[in-house]
C-alpha cells in the first residue's frame, strides 16, 4: 500500500472529498478509501430515492455521481438524464459530461434525432443509432 500522503497535484485535500458508493459495492472498498486518507465515505446497499440522492450527493464530486449514474442506466446517459438525477442544472451536467469525455472516461454519442449522449463502455453496450464523436 502507498502512503496517505496528498497528491501535491490534487485540488482538494482527500480528507474534505466526500464519497458516496451505492448499489452493492464491498465494504472492502471503504476500508480501502480509509487506507488511502478519504475520510467522508457512504457506503449504501441499494440505490436511493431522488430526493434522498440529492441530500446525500451534496457536496460528492459530480464525476463519482454521474459515473453511478451511467452505471444504473447501461452505460449511457444524457445531461437531461442526469439533471434529474441529481440537484444539478442541465448546463451543470453537460459541462460536466463534456469534461469526461474530454478526460476519456466516456465517449460522446450523437442520437439520430440529435440528442448529445455519453457511453461508458465498461456499463454497457451502448445505444442503437447515431455516430460516435
Amino acid at each position: 500500500m502507498s502512503d496517505n500522503t496528498a497528491n501535491p497535484r490534487a485540488s482538494i485535500p482527500r480528507e474534505r472529498i466526500k464519497i458516496v458508493l451505492l448499489e452493492g459495492v464491498s465494504e472492502t472498498a471503504v476500508e480501502t478509501f480509509a487506507q488511502y486518507g478519504y475520510r467522508d465515505v457512504t457506503l449504501l446497499p441499494g440505490s436511493p430515492s431522488g430526493d434522498e440522492l440529492g441530500q446525500l450527493l451534496a457536496g460528492a464530486h459530480i464525476d463519482t455521481v454521474i459515473i453511478q449514474i451511467a452505471r444504473r442506466a447501461g452505460g449511457q446517459v444524457s445531461a437531461a438524464q442526469v439533471a434529474a438525477d441529481t440537484p444539478l442544472s442541465f448546463a451543470e451536467c453537460a459541462q460536466a459530461l463534456d469534461a469526461l469525455c474530454a478526460a476519456g472516461a466516456c465517449h460522446l454519442h450523437v442520437s439520430d434525432k440529435g440528442v448529445k449522449m455519453y457511453h461508458f463502455p465498461e456499463f454497457g453496450e451502448g445505444g442503437a443509432g447515431g455516430t460516435f464523436v
